[in-house]
């Protein structure tokens, strides 16, 4: 999986957020509209849950 930063003005995926998508995560083989996009702030949450996650695994 790859994350890149977007320059496209397209909604955040997480469907109780109301910004704008500023990153998007692609698995090889994805069509480009099934790609994640979200906004730094719910990249962020995501990330910390996973690190969350990742410690309790450890």
């Amino acid at each position: 999986m790859e994350l890149k930063k977007i320059s496209v003005k397209t909604k955040c995926d997480n469907g109780a957020c109301r910004n704008m998508a500023d990153y998007e995560i692609i698995k090889e083989g994805t069509m480009p509209q099934a790609r994640l996009r979200l906004c730094k702030d719910c990249l962020k949450e995501i990330a910390s849950l996973v690190k969350t996650i990742k410690k309790q695994l450890d």
